[in-house]
């Protein structure tokens, strides 16, 4: 079957509603851990050779990224796995340290592929620096501005 573009977008937007939910719901006042790519949470408990994580990415020794579980076996070993990243996550608004071009405060911190920003950036955006206007609950922007 094939799909008209706005309802593949609906049910894209309703999926990543959900993943974020799932994200508030994880979250233990502290941090929640994500997978990268897809935003998938990670699942504790998770089991890894003989170590077990309760509520922490894995580091790879082989290249230093961080991994978790995004399922688990009954036994809690990893079923799937993901490259993943862990934020804060505050109940506090974030505080504005500057405005962005379109009078707007900038939001700090913020997540932008993965990273984590406290200040205006210049990554993909031609030299200029910019900002997040508005964040999602892991911290990741859903709009910006030129600072």
């Amino acid at each position: 079957l094939a799909f008209e573009k706005p309802v593949v977008q609906i049910v894209m937007l309703c999926f990543s509603l959900i993943a974020a939910a799932l994200l508030l719901a994880s979250a233990n006042g502290e941090q929640i851990c994500r997978a990268v790519r897809t935003g998938k949470p990670c699942v504790f408990p998770f089991i890894k050779g003989t170590k077990t994580y309760t509520d922490t990415c894995g580091v790879n020794p082989a290249d230093g990224k961080l991994f978790c579980a995004t399922a688990v076996n009954p036994d809690n070993t990893i079923k799937y796995y993901a490259i993943c990243e862990c934020v804060e996550v505050t109940t506090e608004p974030p505080v504005p340290t500057c405005t962005s071009s379109k009078a707007s405060p900038c939001v700090f911190p913020f997540v932008y592929k993965g990273v984590r920003y406290d200040e205006c950036s210049t990554v993909n955006n031609g030299g200029k620096p910019w900002c997040a206007t508005s964040v999602n609950a892991a911290l990741g922007y859903t709009s910006w501005a030129n600072c």
